[in-house]
């Protein structure tokens, strides 16, 4: 669905990348990232070209995940880090665009960054980039109506009639201001009992 609204920007950049020949560490790779430290608020973002890249970098370092497009509480995790004194290595790679508690992005607080990525890679995602906020918050508009269907109190947690069913449902909390849950995906637990 997101490439149908981006296939006309996504074919220039990646006839940019072609016609470059830069496909490994090219300008649309430091393009992203420099786009990327913006939009995070962030020095500096460094790309990361797989998640086994990413778990060679942190086998020595605390490595939190900001799980489903919701922020990992952080202030917690850095607390820890601190008293074992080992590195901070955030994954964000559900979560960009996420903002915890105190209304800071994700993968701002962490002490090292990850690997690089291709510039084909690069030159798409930077066009994603574009869009990312209006997708975030339409995905959270479906999770405040799924809420709603579903009956769940602020909470995350109560029983639900969902078309004359009752069901003891448990999904993502609707998170107060300045957090932000990007719905990266929208998990809904029914406990066992309830589950055909």
């Amino acid at each position: 669905m997101q490439h149908a609204g981006i296939k006309d920007e996504i074919a220039p950049a990646t006839q940019r990348v072609v016609e470059a020949q830069h496909f490994i560490m090219g300008p649309e790779v430091q393009g992203l990232e420099e786009e990327i430290a913006v939009y995070c608020d962030a020095t500096h973002a460094i790309g990361c070209g797989s998640g086994s890249d990413a778990l060679l970098l942190s086998l020595m370092a605390l490595k939190p995940v900001h799980p489903y497009g919701q922020a990992a509480p952080m202030d917690e995790i850095l607390a820890l880090a601190r008293e074992l004194g080992v590195p901070v290595i955030e994954d964000a790679a559900q979560a960009i665009g996420t903002r915890d508690s105190h209304g800071r992005r994700v993968e701002t607080q962490s002490t090292l960054g990850c690997s690089r990525l291709d510039s084909l890679q690069a030159a798409i995602l930077r066009v994603k980039l574009g869009h990312l906020d209006s997708w975030s918050e339409r995905r959270r508009g479906n999770a405040a109506r799924y809420a709603q269907l579903l009956g769940n109190t602020v909470a995350g947690l109560g029983p639900g009639d969902f078309d004359g069913l009752e069901l003891s449902v448990r999904s993502p909390r609707i998170l107060d201001a300045p957090a932000e849950h990007i719905f990266d995906q929208h998990v809904i637990r029914v406990p066992a009992e309830e589950r055909d």
